[in-house]
C-alpha cells in the first residue's frame, strides 16, 4: 500500500524511511490512512499516522514484522543498436522547433473568452452568483463564530466582540473572516476592538442557503458542494477537532467533488478553454519537426489536462507532454486515466525543490493552473520553471487574480494556502507577476485582458525566455484607465466654488494589510498639465507593492502664489489622505493605513 501511494518501489522503501521521505505529501497520507483502515478494519489516531512516521513505525502500529530487504543485481540488457539508436536521437534533437510568438497569440485568444463563458453558463458572476455565495459564506462563519460562543445574531449595535477561540495557525484565515465580515458590514473595526454594526443577518441556515443556491444555479454546484465539506464544520477546524485536509480529501466522494470543481466549473472550465485555444495555436503556428515538449506542474485532478490532451492529439503535430503533481496519488491517477495517449509521460515534481538535472532545459512550453501561486515564493517558482525550458521557451500561467472570498473557508483552513513568504495572501493581481517574471530573468511577460470584471477574474501569465514585443504597461494602464474600473476620480477641497481633483488608483483586489499611501505630484505649472500628467509605470509599480496611488490636482496659475496655491494645496491633500482617503475607499474592502504617507513628484 506505502508503495503504491508513494510511487516508490517496494524494494527501495527501507524500515526507517520516514513518509514524508518516501514522498508522500498531506494528501496521500489521508490516503493511506483510510486504505489501511479499511484493510485492517481499525480505526487509526491522526497521532498515529503522520508525515513523520517511518515505515518501522506503521508496520509495528499494524502488528506485522519488519520487512527484510533484498539487494537486486543490477542488469543492463544491450540491443545491439544502440549506436544507431543514439545516432537518432541527436538528428531528431538537432532538428530546431521555432515555437509561435505567444505575445501575439495571447492577444488573439482573448476572443475566446466570451464564446467559451456563454457555453458554459460564465456570464454575469459578480453581479448574481457571486453576492449568493456571499451569503452562504457569511452564514458559515457566523455559525461557526456562534458555536465559538460569538453570537452575532444577539450582539447589538456597537457592542464589541468577544474574543474568539482558535488555534494559531489559523490567525490569517481568521483575520480573512473578520475582514467578509467588514466588508458585508456586518461588523466594523474601530482601533483594535470589533464592533458589531446595525446590519441584520439572516435568520435562514447556511442549509438553506445552500440549497437555494444549488437550485438557482445549478451550473456552479460543484463550487457549492466544495463549500459544504468544510462549511457546516468550520468551528471545529479552527479548533483544531476536525481535519480540514480529511474533509477536502479524505474520502472518495470529497475527491470527486473537488475533482468536480476543477472539470466543471463555469469559471475554470472557461479559463482552461482560453488556455487550450492558445496552446492549439501555438503548436499549430510552431515550425520544425522534433515533437514539442510541454511540461505541465501542479495537474491535480487533471482537469486542464482532459481539454488539452483532447485538442493536442486533434492537431496531430508531434508532442511530448510531461504530467507533474507533488501528489503521488494524483500522479497515479493521472496515469491510469490519460494511459490512451502513449505520448504522454507522468512524474512526481515539487516546484519548491532545486529543479532535477534531467529537467534542465528540455521543454519548450511550462504551463501550471492555479498552482504557482500556492507556493512559498513566487518569483523563485518561476524562476525555477524557467529553468526547465529550452532557449526561446516560455511559460503560461492560468492563475485567479481577483479576490474570490469563499476560497477561504475551503483554501484557506490548510496549511498550504499560507505558504508564501512573498505576500500577504496567494491571490494577486497581474502586476505582481509581471513583476516576478521579470524578478525571474525573463525575457518579456505579458497577460490577457478582458473589459468585464468576470473576464478579469483569472487570467493568462505568459514569460518568455526571449525578447518579444508587448503591449507596455503605460498602454496597459490607459486603457484600464479608459475602461474606468480602477481609477476613482474624487474632489479633495473646494476653493471659492472650484474643485480640485484626485485620482484614487485601486488595486484589483483588495490586500489582507492596510496599504500606505503615495500622493503624486505632476510637473509642469501655469495649467499646461494636470493630475492625469504622470508616470503609469509609477502607479503599476506602487500598486505591486501593496502601496496606493493618489495622483493630485493643484493651483499653479499666476492668479495665485507658490504659498497659497500649490503648497496650502498639497497640505490639504496630506491631511484629506489621512482623514478621509480611508472611507472613500473601505466599501471596496481596502484598508488604508495613514500613518504611511509618501509623496512622489
Amino acid at each position: 500500500m506505502i508503495s503504491e501511494i508513494c510511487g516508490a518501489p517496494i524494494d527501495q522503501i527501507r524500515d526507517s524511511a520516514a513518509l514524508q521521505d518516501l514522498g508522500v505529501d498531506s494528501l496521500s497520507a489521508v490516503e493511506l490512512k483510510s486504505e489501511l483502515e479499511d484493510a485492517f478494519s481499525i480505526e487509526i489516531d491522526d497521532d498515529d499516522l503522520s508525515l513523520e512516521s517511518t515505515v518501522k513505525e506503521i508496520l509495528k502500529y499494524l502488528g506485522i514484522e519488519a520487512i527484510q530487504q533484498q539487494q537486486k543485481p543490477i542488469t543492463v540488457i544491450s540491443n545491439g543498436n544502440t549506436s544507431l539508436s543514439n545516432s537518432s536521437e541527436r538528428a531528431i534533437e538537432s532538428l530546431p522547433v521555432v515555437l509561435a510568438n505567444p505575445m501575439d497569440i495571447i492577444e488573439k485568444c482573448q476572443a475566446a473568452f466570451e464564446p467559451a463563458a456563454k457555453k458554459l453558463g460564465y456570464i454575469n458572476y459578480w453581479s448574481e452568483v457571486g453576492p449568493k455565495q456571499d451569503e452562504l459564506l457569511i452564514a458559515y462563519i457566523a455559525e461557526a463564530f456562534r458555536t465559538l460562543d460569538v453570537d452575532l445574531w444577539k450582539l447589538g449595535n456597537g457592542q464589541k466582540l468577544p474574543d474568539i477561540t482558535y488555534l494559531p495557525k489559523h490567525s490569517k484565515v481568521m483575520a480573512r473572516y473578520l475582514e467578509i465580515l467588514q466588508t458585508g458590514e456586518i461588523i466594523e473595526k474601530k482601533g483594535n476592538k470589533y464592533l458589531r454594526t446595525s446590519r441584520s443577518l439572516s435568520n435562514m441556515s447556511s442549509n438553506d442557503l445552500l440549497q437555494n443556491l444549488l437550485r438557482q444555479y445549478p451550473a456552479y454546484a460543484a463550487e457549492s458542494r466544495l463549500m459544504e465539506l468544510t462549511g457546516p464544520k468550520l468551528a471545529s477546524c479552527l479548533i483544531g477537532k476536525a481535519d480540514p485536509v480529511a474533509l477536502i480529501f479524505g474520502n472518495p466522494t470529497a475527491q470527486r467533488i473537488m475533482g468536480d470543481y476543477y472539470t466543471t466549473s463555469p469559471m475554470l472550465g472557461t479559463l482552461t478553454e482560453q488556455l487550450v485555444d492558445f496552446m492549439r495555436q501555438i503548436v499549430i503556428d510552431s515550425t520544425g519537426h522534433r515533437p514539442i515538449r510541454i511540461l505541465e506542474v501542479g495537474a491535480g485532478f487533471g482537469g486542464t489536462t482532459t481539454r488539452l490532451a483532447e485538442v493536442l492529439r486533434e492537431v496531430g503535430r508531434p508532442v511530448e507532454y510531461t504530467f507533474t503533481d507533488i501528489s503521488p496519488s494524483l500522479v497515479r491517477n493521472a496515469k491510469a486515466k490519460f494511459t490512451r495517449y502513449d505520448w504522454m509521460k507522468f512524474q512526481t515534481f515539487n516546484l519548491e525543490k532545486d529543479i532535477p538535472a534531467n529537467m534542465r532545459g528540455q521543454y519548450d512550453i511550462a504551463i501550471g493552473t492555479n498552482c504557482v501561486h500556492a507556493t512559498t515564493n513566487k518569483t523563485s517558482s518561476t524562476a525555477r520553471l524557467k529553468e526547465t525550458l529550452r532557449d526561446g521557451g516560455f511559460v503560461v500561467l492560468s492563475e485567479v487574480t481577483k479576490l474570490i472570498d469563499w476560497y477561504d473557508v475551503v483554501y484557506g483552513l490548510l496549511d498550504g494556502w499560507w505558504l508564501g513568504n512573498d505576500t500577504d495572501y496567494p491571490l494577486q493581481p497581474p502586476g505582481f507577476w509581471m513583476e516576478c517574471f521579470k524578478k525571474a530573468g525573463f525575457a518579456s511577460a505579458s497577460c490577457t485582458e478582458g473589459p468585464t470584471p468576470d473576464s478579469n477574474t483569472q487570467r493568462l501569465l505568459v514569460a518568455s525566455t526571449k525578447l518579444l514585443k508587448t503591449p507596455s504597461r503605460e498602454d496597459t494602464t490607459k486603457r484600464e484607465s479608459k475602461l474606468g474600473q480602477k481609477i476613482d476620480t474624487v474632489t479633495y477641497k473646494i476653493v471659492d466654488g472650484v474643485e480640485v481633483l484626485a485620482d484614487i488608483f485601486l488595486p484589483e483586489m483588495a490586500p489582507i494589510n492596510p496599504m500606505p499611501i503615495a500622493l503624486m505630484i505632476h510637473g509642469g505649472g501655469h495649467m499646461t498639465l494636470s493630475r492625469k500628467a504622470i508616470r503609469p509605470a509609477q502607479t503599476s509599480l506602487l500598486l505591486a507593492n501593496n502601496i496606493i496611488p493618489v495622483s493630485l490636482d493643484y493651483r499653479l496659475c499666476p492668479e495665485v502664489d507658490l504659498i497659497n496655491g500649490p503648497i496650502a494645496d498639497l497640505r490639504d491633500a496630506y491631511i484629506w489622505a489621512q482623514t478621509k482617503l480611508p472611507g472613500l475607499v473601505s466599501d471596496k474592502g481596502i484598508k488604508i493605513d495613514p500613518t504611511k504617507i509618501v509623496m512622489i513628484g
